[in-house]
């Protein structure tokens, strides 16, 4: 089986996981080259020629200038080249979705004038995996899509936000789906890759190469050996503060480099373990295996970093556990699908240095039988994460893959393209256009005339200004999480809607768990709203993929509202709020203007019937006397709604909520007494909000030129 391993820099020193696959792969009978979308150490080149399978990587430059000048000269041969042609029209779709690596990927590789025909093709990590579709739908590579999930690449924040959308392409247009560990598996199953398309596969170590060495002596001071990039994840900042804590004689080494060295090598010096703690910075391969081989202990405290980044199953501890060292690692991630604890080693809680000392304590008091939990542990990466048999697998599995007669998208590309090309090009051009003549020609669609940007008169206008330079406090309270803290410091816990569950993950777990009622909503934007009066009736499978077409959603785009692109999206769940006779409660706008006014003005647009089929929008008075006029797209009532009991309480919530801004749109739910926060708006409409009478939009402009002091 022909086989292509695609990995985003190559050769690098802390992802030898790669060549070591690669190795297994060959051994087992496959033909395998690597490909690596940009170069890597050339210092390792010479080393990787002689022992590992043949690869290619392009001599060009990361950066942004890099990769628009690649794709500047792909361009250019789409003059004359029919294979360019195509290639051209995938990486503008890149360029659209603002993935300039892919784009610059199918520069540098349609360069290569040869399409790279493969049975299968395996991408290293999931971003990697999604430039890889990229490539194959430029018909720049063939064969079955097979992507690996290492751990940041399903566990971050930042990137998962940025690449959910491709990631649930991904699901669907590639063939199998590796997550190293099975914590891995349940996320990416929870986010509706088909079970049917995942397989838990071990990187493993070769095991040859770590031999099995144990010394029993005690020494007189243990060596404690820890192996990894300096970065939070990894912990090592709790592997030095258990130091200060250890009473036994040991002296901790620590090999890597990264962001965080200053800080750990100043930590050091903080806690006086100068003589303690020693730093060697990154090594090559062979001098980790000797250093391994003269430990007594090896720790990896991993943690969960303020990013949600998290481990797969990290290599390094296989090959501790391979060596005979006695390993010591954390309940964190996949770890603990390799270490069973008191077993082949030992597992703490995450950033607990004084348990972790514990342990180190009790292992150098000679509290357990190190011989055989060393043994146990061989044992286990001799059965289970075995590089050579792990590649065996593999390869039975690839070829079963590639026995299944998979469309490839590559040569289908309409498979895993739903839009129609008339709305896909219409989409593409909207994006092209800058904000401002964006929210000018949107403007004139919905109001009936170009907008003043510069010397804005109405009502919208500001907004629209407001949309162009938004003061940085919007994207903060427009987030419907992270406003809930606001309005508790301003009004009090009682009047914000309980919340039941704001899930870093949705999965089958957080469904369970919820109540027979409750409200789902995600944070980014409006109408992301799922009302469940019976939850019997709602299948997790429905609000997962709910889930996904809300949060794959860049509320940012819809409208150009610049502060909602700040916002990370979110799904909450929270308590569905029904007045005494189980009806939903109308909803309450207030529009507050305040700011340079001598007192405040408001106006109250009460929304009923918020979710039946008889929605209507009446417009009162701060008096509650009713007005002769429409907001949006709401029709008047017949005869209006009563005055609320609690009016003057619900007025006093608006004001200080809105006190801080010239004008906010605060929303409150007032039923049977009670008060409840909604949300604050305060680009209502986007700008384009209709009024009936349209001199509205001027008296209202007027009311907000003078709260702003113009």
């Amino acid at each position: 089986m022909r086989i292509l391993i695609i990995a985003q820099r190559f050769p690098v020193l802390s992802e030898t996981f790669i060549i070591e696959q690669a190795r297994a792969l060959r051994d087992a009978g496959a033909d395998v080259s690597i490909l690596g979308l940009t170069r890597g150490d050339d210092s390792l080149v010479r080393v990787i020629d002689r022992e590992c399978p043949p690869f290619e990587s392009p001599k060009c430059g990361a950066s942004r200038a890099a990769k628009m000048l690649a794709v500047a000269q792909l361009v250019s041969r789409g003059l004359y080249d029919r294979r360019a042609q195509h290639a051209c029209r995938v990486a503008a779709r890149a360029v659209l979705q603002r993935r300039w690596a892919a784009a610059a990927d199918i520069a540098r590789v349609s360069s290569m004038n040869s399409t790279l025909k493969y049975e299968a093709v395996v991408a290293h990590f999931g971003m990697v995996g999604v430039r890889a579709q990229y490539l194959r739908e430029a018909g720049l590579i063939s064969g079955a899509l097979v992507t690996v999930f290492h751990g940041h690449d399903v566990t971050s924040h930042r990137l998962v936000d940025s690449y959910r959308r491709e990631y649930l392409r991904l699901f669907r247009c590639g063939q199998l789906f590796l997550p190293v560990s099975q914590f891995l598996a349940e996320r990416i199953r929870g986010w509706g890759c088909d079970s049917a398309k995942i397989h838990v596969s071990r990187m493993g170590v070769d095991i040859d190469k770590f031999p099995f060495s144990r010394c029993d002596s005690s020494p007189t001071t243990l060596s404690i050996l820890l192996i990894g990039r300096m970065t939070e994840k990894k912990g090592v900042e709790y592997a030095i503060r258990a130091m200060a804590y250890i009473k036994s004689a040991v002296k901790l080494t620590i090999v890597g480099s990264g962001q965080l060295e200053n800080s750990l090598r100043a930590l050091v010096v903080q806690l006086n373990l100068e003589s303690h703690v020693r730093f060697l910075g990154g090594q090559p391969h062979e001098k980790v295996r000797t250093l391994m081989s003269e430990a007594d202990i090896f720790v990896l405290p991993s943690v969960t970093a303020s990013d949600g980044d998290m481990e797969g199953v990290p290599v390094v501890l296989m090959e501790a556990m391979a060596s005979g060292v006695i390993t010591v690692s954390s309940r964190h991630g996949g770890i603990p699908e390799l270490i069973d604890h008191g077993v082949s080693g030992f597992l703490v809680n995450e950033r607990d240095s004084v348990g972790l000392a514990k342990v180190i304590d009790e292992i150098a008091a000679g509290t357990y039988n190190l011989t055989e939990i060393a043994a146990n542990a061989r044992h286990k990466i001799e059965a289970r994460f075995n590089a050579h048999i792990e590649a065996v697998r593999l390869l039975e599995k690839l070829t079963d893959v590639c026995n299944g007669n998979h469309a490839l998208p590559g040569e289908h590309s309409h498979q895993c393209e739903p839009q129609s090309l008339t709305r896909r090009f219409k989409e593409a051009g909207k994006s092209l256009l800058p904000d401002a003549l964006f929210l000018r020609l949107l403007h004139k669609k919905c109001i009936g005339r170009f907008p003043r940007l510069r010397n804005p008169v109405t009502f919208n206008e500001q907004i629209l200004q407001r949309n162009l330079r938004p003061d940085p406090r919007y994207a903060i309270l427009s987030d419907k999480l992270a406003t809930r803290a606001y309005v508790e410091r301003k009004l009090g816990s009682q009047h914000v809607v309980p919340l039941i569950a704001a899930p870093a993950d949705f999965c089958r777990e957080v469904y369970d768990s919820l109540p027979d009622q409750f409200v789902m909503k995600a944070n980014h934007g409006s109408s992301f709203v799922k009302i469940v009066r019976d939850k019997s009736a709602t299948s997790f499978e429905e609000l997962k993929q709910l889930e996904e077409k809300w949060l794959a959603t860049d509320f940012y785009w819809i409208d150009r509202e610049r502060h909602y692109r700040e916002i990370k999206p979110r799904i909450l769940f929270e308590t569905l709020l029904l007045d005494r006779d189980g009806n939903i409660p109308a909803d309450f706008k207030i529009h507050c203007f305040s700011g340079n006014l001598r007192k405040p003005v408001m106006y109250i647009l009460v929304i009923s019937d918020r979710f039946g089929s008889n929605t209507r929008g009446d417009v009162y008075d701060a008096s509650w006397n009713r007005m002769e006029i429409a907001i949006g797209p709401y029709k008047r009532s017949d005869h209006g709604l009563a005055r609320p009991s609690n009016l003057n309480a619900l007025l006093k919530a608006a004001a200080t909520l809105a006190s801080d801004f010239e004008y906010v749109r605060v929303d409150l739910y007032a039923f049977d007494n009670r008060l409840y926060f909604g949300e604050l708006t305060f680009t209502p409409g986007a700008g384009v909000l209709p009024f009936t009478p349209d001199r509205v939009d001027y008296e209202w402009g007027e009311l907000l030129s003078a709260a702003r002091g113009v």
